[in-house]
């Protein structure tokens, strides 16, 4: 029933968009480059298995929005400018998702829900860049955060998950990490933060069994914050 609901919803929001693409078993590819114009934004949507798709935005202010739907799928968004943003949701197996911006002001949205082996890449290079993560009712997922830059943040959210594996790292000055975790993650890995620069700061609530943190911070002025409920 919440499968439905979620391919309902993201066939509703898919009406109205200004470039679509759908893709459904086979292994095809679907190849949007947008170069010189501003403002655009491209869906994919994968239903099914063994597909993969490449998004590549040049200029400023456009907008990605990638879902999977299904096992074994595979995308690649690429955006060079300014105020681009790129939201993913993965709802299968075997899923794997690469998002990489340069610019500055830019914003990713990845979601995990009821998935399990899911692959999640995510880099960023600017300033002023943000990251929100979130993994929910899943397992078994990899996540990979890397920004470089200056006053960067992430967002990190896990709700009833087991066995994931978070790496954030940060490079710069004055970056942010800002992470929860609800549930009890069962052979899961500690989520692993690493911040090299000056000023960077690090907030992590835990709860119920967690695994835990490790933390790394290399600089000066640099700050962390654990709590454990």
């Amino acid at each position: 029933m919440l499968m439905k609901k979620i391919i309902s919803l993201l066939c509703l929001v898919m009406v109205f968009s200004a470039t679509y693409a759908q893709q459904g078993n086979g292994g095809h590819n679907e190849n949007h480059e947008q170069n010189n114009n501003r403002g655009n934004l491209a869906f994919i949507t994968q239903v099914g298995e063994n597909n993969s798709a490449i998004i590549s935005q040049q200029n400023r202010g456009h907008s990605a929005n990638v879902s999977q739907l299904g096992d074994d799928n595979v995308t690649n968004v690429l955006q060079i400018g300014h105020s681009s943003t790129t939201q993913s949701t993965i709802v299968g197996r075997n899923n794997n998702v690469v998002v990489e911006q340069r610019g500055n002001g830019n914003g990713i949205v990845n979601d995990v829900f009821l998935g399990q082996d899911n692959s999640v890449a995510i880099k960023q290079q600017g300033k002023g860049n943000a990251v929100q993560n979130r993994i929910v009712m899943s397992a078994d997922n990899s996540v990979t955060i890397e920004q470089t830059g200056q006053g960067n943040e992430v967002k990190s959210t896990t709700r009833l998950a087991r066995g994931y594996d978070v790496k954030i790292t940060q490079n710069g000055s004055n970056n942010q990490v800002v992470g929860d975790h609800y549930g009890i993650n069962f052979g899961g890995r500690q989520t692993t933060v690493t911040q090299k620069g000056n000023g960077h700061k690090l907030e992590y609530d835990q709860s119920f069994g967690h695994e835990g943190i490790s933390i790394t911070q290399t600089g000066h002025g640099a700050q962390a914050t654990v709590v454990h409920r």
